[in-house]
């Protein structure tokens, strides 16, 4: 029982990690003179 729960706890904080530096990855849209800019 205790060793399933030690590896959800590792999966979690794992998966937690992987969104986090992910998370700023992401891309910016707006417009610029009638225009769309990516």
């Amino acid at each position: 029982m205790l060793p399933d729960a030690g590896l959800e706890v590792a999966i979690l904080g794992w998966a937690l990690l992987y969104y986090a530096r992910h998370a700023s990855d992401y891309g910016q849209v707006w417009l610029e003179d009638s225009r769309l800019v990516i």
